[in-house]
Parts: C-alpha cells; sequence; structure tokens
C-alpha cells in the first residue's frame, strides 16, 4: 500500500516580518528582525506555535467502521476521487442567519463619517493665542513644501472641554494627527502632519520627537456601531492560529476578537470577524504581517458576533483523479441532490488516532475516572510534534507533571494546562486538575462520546430497519424551532478535535450547564397513519442524555450499547459538569443548491477553484487542458453548522474518508503520474533515436549511390 511522501507544492510564500513592536526591540517580527535588520536567536511566534510534524507515516488511525460509519442512502456505484489533496481544492464560506454568504470582495477602508459639529462654535471657545497657533499649522497642512509641520499649544491653563474641542477641530482634518502629553510640568497639546493620503498608526515625525505612538481619534458615535465587523480570509491556517498573531499585531487580547465558529486548518476559508474599536486601517495592516491571512469588507455593527450565530456554510469542493464516467457522477450527484447522505459526525471529531479517540476521553470522565481520563490526554501516540512526544514519554514515565511541563515549548496547548494543574493540585487530585482545562474542551470529549454512540445508533436504524420512516421514529413537531435548538460544538466555535488541541479562545461564558438552560424540541412518535406525511430526512435520533425521548425500537439498543461501556441512559451525573441532557439530530441531511461540474486537467499541481483573493485582484484563471487525462469533479453545495462535508463527498464516493484512505490514493496518484511521466520522457529518447538511426541509413543509401557512380565504366 502506498502513502503520501509528497510534498506539498501549496506552501503560501513567505512574507518580509514586521518591525519590531517598538523602535527599542531588536526582536523584529514574523520572519523580519528588529530595527537593526538582524535577526536573534529567539524564536519566532510560527516556529514556537507550529513547529512541524514528523513525516507522515503508517500508523493505527481512526477510520469510520472505529466511529460507527457505515450505510449509504444511493444505489450507484463506488469510484475513487481525492479530496483536500491541495488546501485550495476546498474552499469554505460562512453563511449567516439572513442567508448573506461571507465573500472578500474589497480591502478598502470605508470613508469616515462627516462630523456635524460646527467648527465655528468650538473655535469660539478657544482663546486667540491657541487659534493662532492652530490656524498657522492647519495652513502648513496643505502646503507640500512642508512635508513635516509640528507645532506644540500649551494647554495647561485651559479646561478639558477646549483641549476636547481642540482634537475635534483637528480630526476633520484628514493628514492631521493630535496628541496631548505632559512634558516639563505643563500639558502640551502636539498637532503634527501625517505622511501620505491615509491614517498610518506610525508618524516618523511625531514619534520622533517625543516617542510616541500615533493616536488615530475616531468618533465612534458618528458610526453605525462601535464594532468593525470585517472578512478574514485565511490560507491553510487555522481559526485559533489566524486570530491569536492577528491580536498580536492589533497589540489586543485574542479573546478581544470575536467570531461566529471555527474553519478547517487545510482549506481557503472565509469567515466574519468583529472586534470593538480598533480602525480599519489598523486591522488591515495587521493582516497584511500574518502569512496567509487577507481581511477587507470593513463595516461597522452596534453588536459583537457570537458563536453559534450562523445558518452554515457553503463549500466549494475539487475531487481529484476521478475514476468514474461521467454517467456514473451524474448518478451520483443525482442520488445526493435528491436523497441526501447520512448525517453522521465526522472522524475530525474523534481526533486522528485510533488507539486514543477522543470518545474514550468522554468515556472515562462520564464514569468519573478522571485519572484515566488525564492518562488518555497524556498518553504518547505516534506522528506527534517533538516536544509534545518528549513530554508524554517522560509523564508516562516518571508521573513527574512538572518535568512533563518543562519540555513543552508552546503555551497554547491542551497538555500544558493539564500539566500546570497537576503540578498545582498535585497527583491525588485528578478531578481539580482536569479543572484546569478549558471548559470546551471538556465538553467536546464528552459529546464525542454521545456522537460515538449516536453514529452506532443511526447505522443500526438504517440498516436493519431501510430508508423509510417507520412506527417508532422520532420526528420534530416544529422545523423553525429545531434548527434554532440544534446547536453543536462545531457552531461553538469547536470544529478541530484532534487530540491534541490549542487552547480555544474564551468567550467568557459558563457553558458546563448547556443543556438544562436550553429547552430541547419538541418531538412526536410516528404512528401508522403519520407514515405516508414524512421521509426519512424528517426524522431524528437523540443523543444520549436524561432528557430525551427515545425512538419506541430503540431505547434497548441505547442501553445495550452503552452498557458495555458500564454507563447507564441516566446520564446526570454526581459532577454537574457533565451532565447530560442529550439533543436530537435528523439522520439525513440533504444539501441546498447542489451544482457540479467535470474538469479535465493534465498538471497535477494546477488549482482548480477560483478564490476570493484571485477574483477580487482579477488574475487569470485558467485550467491547464479542457482534454486533459485527469478527471476531476467540482462541486458546490450549502450545509448547516452542524453538519460534515465530508459525510456528504462520503456518499458520493462511497469510500472512507480517513486520513490514511485519502494518503493512500493520493500516493498512488502521484506515483502513477510520476510513472507516466517518466515513460513519456523514456518513449521521446526513443523517438529521437529511432529518428537518427533512420536518417543515418538514407544517408548511407546516397553515400553508396554516389561511389557506385564515380566507379561506373564509360564508353
Amino acid at each position: 500500500m502506498f502513502f503520501n511522501d509528497y510534498k506539498n507544492r501549496d506552501k503560501f510564500p513567505r512574507g518580509r516580518g514586521g518591525r519590531g513592536r517598538f523602535n527599542h526591540n531588536r526582536r523584529g517580527g514574523g520572519r523580519g528582525g528588529g530595527h537593526d535588520n538582524k535577526r536573534n536567536n529567539k524564536r519566532s511566534y510560527s516556529e514556537v506555535n507550529n513547529p512541524k510534524r514528523p513525516k507522515y507515516e503508517s500508523s493505527v488511525r481512526v477510520k469510520e467502521v472505529d466511529i460507527g460509519i457505515s450505510e449509504y442512502l444511493g444505489d450507484h456505484q463506488h469510484f475513487d476521487g481525492i479530496f483536500k489533496e491541495r488546501f485550495s481544492d476546498f474552499h469554505v464560506h460562512e453563511i449567516d442567519c439572513d442567508g448573506k454568504m461571507a465573500k472578500l470582495t474589497t480591502q478598502e477602508i470605508p470613508p469616515d463619517p462627516k462630523d456635524t459639529v460646527d467648527v465655528e462654535k468650538l473655535r469660539q471657545t478657544l482663546p486667540e493665542d491657541v487659534l493662532e497657533k492652530l490656524d498657522a499649522f492647519i495652513s502648513k497642512t496643505d502646503n507640500a513644501e512642508e512635508p513635516s509641520a509640528l507645532v506644540e499649544i500649551d494647554v495647561t491653563d485651559i479646561t478639558k472641554d477646549q483641549r476636547r474641542n481642540i482634537h475635534s477641530i483637528a480630526s476633520k482634518y484628514q493628514k492631521v494627527n493630535s496628541q496631548t502629553i505632559d512634558k516639563e510640568n505643563r500639558k502640551l497639546l502636539v498637532l503634527s502632519k501625517v505622511s501620505g493620503d491615509k491614517i498610518d498608526k506610525n508618524d516618523a515625525t511625531f514619534k520622533k520627537k517625543y516617542g510616541l505612538e500615533r493616536d488615530v481619534r475616531v468618533n465612534w458615535s458618528l458610526r453605525e456601531g462601535p464594532y468593525c465587523k470585517f472578512i478574514l480570509h485565511k490560507v491553510n491556517i487555522d481559526t485559533m492560529d489566524a486570530l491569536n498573531q492577528l491580536a498580536v499585531n492589533l497589540r489586543i487580547r485574542a479573546n478581544n476578537l470575536n467570531y461566529s465558529g471555527t474553519k478547517d486548518r487545510r482549506a481557503r476559508t472565509t469567515q466574519w470577524v468583529s472586534v470593538k474599536q480598533i480602525h480599519p486601517s489598523y486591522i488591515l495592516e495587521a493582516g497584511k504581517r500574518v502569512r496567509g491571512l487577507f481581511v477587507g469588507n470593513f463595516e461597522f455593527v452596534k453588536n459583537p458576533l457570537k458563536l453559534g450565530t450562523l445558518k452554515g456554510n457553503h463549500f466549494e469542493i475539487a475531487l481529484r483523479n476521478i475514476t468514474a464516467s461521467d454517467e456514473e457522477i451524474e448518478s451520483a450527484m443525482t442520488s445526493l441532490r435528491d436523497n441526501g447522505f447520512v448525517n453522521y459526525y465526522g472522524l475530525q471529531r474523534f481526533g486522528s488516532v485510533a488507539t486514543i479517540p477522543t470518545y474514550e476521553i468522554g468515556k472515562a470522565l462520564l464514569k468519573g475516572n478522571y485519572q484515566e481520563a488525564i492518562d488518555l490526554v497524556l498518553k504518547p501516540r505516534d506522528n506527534d510534534y517533538p516536544d509534545l512526544a518528549k513530554a508524554r514519554e517522560c509523564y508516562a514515565k516518571t508521573k513527574d507533571a512538572k518535568q512533563a511541563l518543562k519540555l513543552i515549548q508552546r503555551p497554547d496547548k491542551i497538555e500544558v494546562k493539564l500539566l500546570k494543574g497537576i503540578t498545582i493540585n498535585g497527583p491525588n487530585s485528578p478531578q481539580n486538575a482536569l479543572d484546569s482545562i478549558p471548559r470546551n474542551t471538556l465538553l467536546m470529549y464528552i459529546h464525542s462520546y454521545q456522537s460515538f454512540v449516536w453514529n452506532n445508533m443511526v447505522s443500526r436504524r438504517i440498516k436493519e430497519l431501510g430508508r423509510k420512516p417507520v412506527v417508532g421514529d422520532l420526528v420534530y413537531v416544529s422545523d423553525s424551532v429545531a434548527d434554532k435548538v440544534e446547536v453543536e460544538e462545531e457552531e461553538k466555535g469547536i470544529d478541530e478535535n484532534e487530540e491534541s488541541k490549542k487552547e480555544p479562545i474564551d468567550n467568557g461564558k459558563d457553558e458546563k450547564l448547556e443543556n438544562e438552560k436550553k429547552p430541547l424540541p419538541v418531538v412526536k412518535i410516528l404512528a401508522e397513519e403519520d407514515l405516508a406525511n414524512y421521509t426519512l430526512a424528517d426524522v431524528v435520533m437523540p443523543q444520549p442524555g436524561y432528557k430525551v425521548t427515545y425512538p419506541t425500537y430503540a431505547k434497548d439498543w441505547y442501553e445495550e450499547f452503552m452498557a458495555k461501556d458500564g454507563l447507564s441512559l441516566d446520564l446526570q451525573n454526581k459532577n454537574r459538569r457533565f451532565a447530560l441532557g442529550g439533543a436530537y439530530r435528523k439522520i439525513v441531511q440533504i444539501p441546498e443548491g447542489l451544482s457540479w461540474r467535470v474538469v479535465q486537467y493534465d498538471d497535477i499541481s494546477c488549482d482548480l477553484i477560483r478564490s476570493d483573493f484571485d477574483k477580487m485582484q482579477d488574475k487569470e484563471f485558467k485550467i491547464n487542458n479542457s482534454e486533459g487525462k485527469y478527471k476531476a469533479l467540482v462541486l458546490e453545495m450549502s450545509l448547516k453548522s452542524s453538519t460534515y462535508a465530508t459525510m456528504a463527498l462520503r456518499e458520493i464516493l462511497k469510500q472512507d474518508t480517513s486520513a490514511e484512505t485519502q494518503a493512500a490514493q493520493t500516493a498512488f496518484y502521484h506515483a502513477l503520474a510520476k510513472q507516466e511521466a517518466k515513460d513519456l520522457e523514456e518513449s521521446q529518447k526513443k523517438e529521437k533515436l529511432v529518428d537518427k538511426s533512420e536518417l543515418t541509413v538514407e544517408d548511407s543509401v546516397k553515400e553508396d549511390q554516389v561511389v557506385e557512380a564515380e566507379i561506373e565504366p564509360t564508353d
């Protein structure tokens, strides 16, 4: 079997680093150095937080069969295809509750609103000597021969309102910066001229004399709201990394950035972010300093974004190296459009290592085996980051949390929080140690177990009872209510369920009893006379919990399945953080707005989907060859936030979506392409040799004829 050793060609070009946080800081930012242009020995943010994993090797990975995924809805034939072979093959756009899609279309800074304050009235409040200096300075700002104008106005003896009026007058001029400082026991209001036409964060003249930073005074009351909402378009970087790095460059805490949900790392994704009272020019500049990040479409709103406030996501996906005929593709896509797909929880919800799936950690938490849960989180595993591998090995052998903690170089890992908790609370207080882990992560573990049970129950339901509603099935009484209540971790910003998670950005809300705070939607049990009014797409299955209703035929299934794990349906845990009321989830999802096209190409590294940034830049986009030897299927669809796009792809291809399967196919695909290129090269060499050989024979015949002519006797 082949495994993926193909080098990633999608690496984003590295850019110049920032100048450093302050003039005296020699560290610099990102790839660049400090003000002396020398790079020091300290490791950059990217190097510390994103060191490379070891090269992928064969190991025991989570597969669909391990988490209860087994059934399909369509009757079409299986065929091969590769998804996410390149990150540019997977595009995601958020859809808000009003149905609007997040798209990056412009990076223009919106014009500042006009202040309606009467300048003349403000001037009447100021002393004559202040007005003279103010007028003299303003006249210089329009003079091109005065590139750096600056004036000091002594405002020690005037009122605070008068000082504010000076700032208000100055703010009406695009090229004027105003700042109040203390100097030699006097209060000075310093006005400086800003170079260029745009607001600049760093006014060199002003900083050189006073060592201060540019202060853009913005009257937020003139805008639609105090929050700047913008589009974040990221390339091959996960949401937490993107927001953390953006926050570093904005010099704010990461939790000041609000978002509705996280997006995949290996993809091109577009989403909304909001932040309070930060000018768009600052955000644009900060975005330029983060590799793989683009921001734009700035607007001002009254309220911040909140987790879960999304209708869904729009996907544009390329499946490469399709082996099916056009007729087989048409059959598969028509089935998906009409029948949908089984709404399984995808592999990313359960981690990637089969020996330590996240649902096993959740199971231990629900059973109250807190030490077992800790050991599972810290258990050594294959293909880990080097520092984490050393720390896990150290803890496994010595149980010395303090020593293991020293081996981890990144502070944003769950393992760091847990090891600190063990160090503080001691080895005999595992429950207290677990409290150091962010609450959303603990919820993710126990919800993973609920999802594991749900997948298995749905597979049994379809396998034993078929693809139509049956007596005893559950349906929502009101779909409109169900859509609002059916909220999951993915909507709350938790869709990266790897076993080594980074610390999520805390939203400051206590979600430990979220199931008790929200009412469950009302469901009805289908009777014989109801069956004609529903399809399988209407049927729901419960996640286990103490508040849900079970299908009449399935309660025994749940009890039997969970009993093997030492659990019952009564999940009112003694530790109320882990009490589970349960939830409902539809068995089938039908994608909205599904469309598809078949693409032929020759270059295996060519892009098949045009990105938002390419469209915005009006970059030329051409597929290598419309009659190429490789075939790709490019599809578009919209799905609810709680739905996994990989499960829709699984239904199309009828193949396992695990990383191991995809890696094997990718390796085979590239090996085949490499062999074909080699065969073509050898064939061309042979053709040249043949041509040369034929030419030699012809020349030889001509030479023989000449010789014969020379020796032929004459009369």
